[in-house]
């Protein structure tokens, strides 16, 4: 049996969980691919699919939400979803259901998984806001009971759905659009005098936003505020006029790599 995963990841989180299932669980074969690369594998190669992809202010990301509606549209392909989250996990779950759902996908389960915080202006906040313990301990037992769940679920012939719950408050947190969250981020900027003309910003952004020139151009209209740009400049040259060049989430937290440590890491 093969088992496709579509993964989103922004800082690592999304794939580095998605490694864990494809290690913990060798009931199937994986594949996890990376909506960003070219040619996405067809989803009817596969006996079960899942979709991973983090938190875009309570909501899914817009390339995340393009790239499930460009699918070809299944007849109740078995699927599953996950997301990951920093502060709160918002609709994000259950909006990536009704995004598979609505390509004909038959989503039978799903869990999102706290994460520590990314977005830079919470960074910025410290303690109780970054998160960098998480996935507590309780959490890591809701994980835990998941990756069973899917564990059983995975090579069964008949696959009983479940409803996607996020719980009230969850229900009642409106994700923020592109445009809100453009504006709450505030203009992006580089210090010419540190910016080492690297092009790291322009691979890092997933919606090709930036153009380098001797410097980075950012293109406003079609910036998301993904932030990705920011956590990914390895000069700190990126700012904003709200937040500064401080914030920054360079790399994963450690304590967060060995509580999802692979037993054998996968190289997709």
């Amino acid at each position: 049996m093969k088992t496709l995963i579509y993964v989103h990841s922004n800082s690592g989180h999304t794939h580095l969980i998605c490694e864990y299932l494809a290690n913990r669980l060798p009931v199937t074969d994986w594949t996890l691919w990376n909506i960003r690369d070219n040619a996405a594998p067809d989803p009817t190669g596969f006996d079960r699919i899942g979709f991973a992809s983090w938190t875009y202010y309570m909501g899914i990301p817009p390339l995340m939400l393009d790239f499930i509606q460009s699918l070809p549209l299944q007849q109740k392909q078995p699927a599953f979803v996950l997301t990951t989250f920093g502060m709160m996990p918002g609709q994000g779950l259950k909006r990536l259901a009704r995004a598979a759902s609505a390509r004909g996908f038959e989503v039978h389960l799903g869990c999102s998984i706290h994460c520590p915080e990314n977005y830079p202006p919470f960074v910025l906040k410290g303690k109780g806001w970054d998160a960098i313990e998480a996935p507590t301990p309780k959490e890591m037992e809701v994980f835990s009971s998941f990756v069973s769940t899917l564990e059983n679920w995975l090579p069964k012939a008949q696959c009983p759905s479940e409803k996607i719950k996020i719980g009230i408050l969850n229900t009642l947190m409106r994700p923020a659009s592109p445009q809100k969250a453009r504006q709450d981020m505030g203009t992006l900027e580089v210090n010419t005098a540190v910016c080492n003309g690297c092009g790291i910003c322009v691979t890092a952004c997933h919606y090709g936003a930036i153009v380098l020139q001797t410097a980075p151009i950012f293109m406003a209209e079609a910036c998301c505020a993904c932030w990705n740009c920011f956590n990914s400049c390895p000069q700190q040259a990126i700012y904003t006029q709200k937040v500064g060049a401080i914030g920054q989430y360079a790399k994963m937290h450690q304590n967060f790599k060995e509580k999802l440590k692979p037993v054998k890491p996968l190289v997709v």
